[in-house]
């Protein structure tokens, strides 16, 4: 996927129109938004969300698709703002 400009704005792999490997999202100043990764379809592993400056705004762990582990969020000072659980897309209590 392209930005009117021309410029890239998404970098993702398909196989058997399911989503797979490691999809990246970029600003378009060419900087890395998000990095997200999939199996089958699904997103695994974990989703990190940028701030323009290239600093680490949010950290999400994923399991067949869902939330299931930590959540953090942070400022762009690095501090953290938000840490919450998650147990197969639903937030546990603290």
């Amino acid at each position: 996927e392209y930005y009117p400009s021309g410029k890239v704005k998404c970098q993702r792999n398909f196989v058997n129109n399911n989503e797979i490997g490691r999809t990246v999202y970029f600003f378009e100043t060419g900087t890395i938004k998000e990095v997200q990764h999939y199996e089958n379809g699904k997103r695994i592993d974990f989703d990190t969300v940028f701030y323009k400056s290239g600093k680490v705004r949010f950290v999400s762990e994923f399991k067949d698709g869902v939330n299931n582990g930590i959540f953090k969020e942070y400022d762009e000072t690095g501090a953290v703002l938000d840490e919450q659980m998650f147990e197969n897309g639903k937030r546990l209590e603290k």
